[in-house]
């Protein structure tokens, strides 16, 4: 028979310490190489690719890459201005505003920094007509750029400026092509601010059809109410009228 090996209780103690502690070395370094790793190599398309997910009209989509795409690379101005636009579109100024103060302190001389600090402003609602001026400016001198005339349009929804905003959403789709849920949203209230509601239940069902949501769903409901409600006073007008004339024979 082989004689019994008696090990230490202080001895397996002291090895089980010094495995979790080799352990966690291992694991705290991996993550640590990982994230060196990952924050090294920022993906210098990210901006054009996550603004083709945009305009093919996902843009739930959009923005969860750029979120990713942002812990990797926070000082990206065209990716965070991009994103607060994303916020401004979804009416959540609560959100967008302070995103739409870092875009234009990172560099308050680009378009997109010019463009956030006249959004910043015109939310708050600070010195309106000069601010709707120079969006004007910034959009004509970058008439390729379709976030900025994105953003004059949601403002032009913002300040009752109906027929405006409806030509810029116009052009934008002209831009874009298929455009994101938010985009055909807005265009549709405007067009239904204008009692447009036939025009606006088109964009608001693509926009159901992009996005299916509880709003999406109730733009959708709300305007084909108000058509309904058209055609009733219609009918109910050319009733009034028949009897009318009935009634005068």
């Amino acid at each position: 028979m082989k004689p019994r090996l008696f090990v230490s209780p202080m001895l397996l103690i002291s090895l089980l310490i010094l495995l979790i502690s080799t352990q966690g070395c291992f694991t705290v370094g991996r993550r640590i190489i990982n994230e060196a790793d990952s924050n090294s190599h920022p993906d210098p398309n990210a901006y054009k690719r996550i603004l083709s997910v945009w305009e093919n009209g996902d843009q739930a989509q959009a923005e969860d890459l750029a979120e990713k795409e942002m812990e990797q690379n926070p000082n990206d101005q065209k990716l965070l201005f991009f994103y607060a636009a994303c916020m401004r579109s979804r009416f959540d100024t609560e959100l967008s505003e302070p995103l739409m103060d870092a875009v234009r302190k990172l560099d308050p001389k680009t378009p997109d920094g010019q463009c956030a600090a006249c959004v910043w402003d015109l939310d708050q609602s600070l010195s309106a007509n000069q601010n709707l001026n120079l969006l004007r400016r910034i959009v004509k001198a970058n008439p390729n750029d379709p976030i900025l005339l994105w953003m004059m349009a949601v403002q032009c929804r913002s300040y009752n400026m109906d027929e405006e905003g409806i030509r810029d959403y116009r052009k934008l789709l002209k831009m874009v092509g298929k455009g994101s849920s938010l985009v055909h949203t807005t265009y549709a209230n405007l067009l239904a601010d204008m009692g447009r509601h036939k025009e606006a239940l088109t964009q608001y069902a693509i926009a159901l059809h992009e996005e299916p949501a509880s709003w999406s769903i109730r733009n959708y409901q709300n305007d084909l109410n108000e058509i309904e409600k058209d055609q009733m006073i219609h009918v109910n007008g050319e009733r009034h009228s028949i009897h009318a004339i009935n009634s005068s024979r």
